[in-house]
């Protein structure tokens, strides 16, 4: 599927929830792809349960507004992958208020998964145009 066009026939049909919905899915995507270091800089308090938190939020809210591209079959693949990581860790990998877990190496999968994803919704793509595309979206 193309996202890019598919995005610009939300916009033009004021679909602005999938917009939103979309968005903020890759926002939540591009938090859990940064490098160990800026997530540690960058996730001050409980680390886990904030991007953990965020990332099932934004991906709920994405496949309730944005299902048809759920049938991407790469997107949802990668997604259950992302899911799947999440809910295997344990211990260390999710100790809260300690921002050293981004350095373990289960942080380091969902961190490519996170990759993975993006590029699954073509976001090198539609990330230049994002701003013309998001003009809606951010008022919800």
């Amino acid at each position: 599927m193309d996202f890019f066009c598919k995005l610009y026939e939300w916009k033009f049909n004021f679909e602005n929830e999938a917009l939103s919905a979309f968005f903020n899915l890759a926002d939540h995507l591009l938090l859990l792809a940064q490098d160990a270091q800026t997530q540690e800089k960058n996730t001050p308090d409980c680390p886990y349960c904030e991007l953990s938190n965020g990332y099932i939020s934004a991906r709920e809210k994405f496949k309730l507004c944005c299902g048809e591209l759920l049938k991407t079959e790469n997107v949802m693949s990668v997604l259950a992958k992302l899911d799947l990581c999440f809910e295997q860790m344990h211990g260390e990998e999710v100790r809260c208020f300690d921002s050293k877990i981004f350095y373990l190496h289960q942080w380091g999968e969902l961190r490519e998964l996170a990759i993975r994803a993006l590029k699954a919704l073509q976001w090198c793509e539609i990330e230049p145009v994002r701003e013309q595309l998001d003009t809606y979206s951010k008022y919800n």
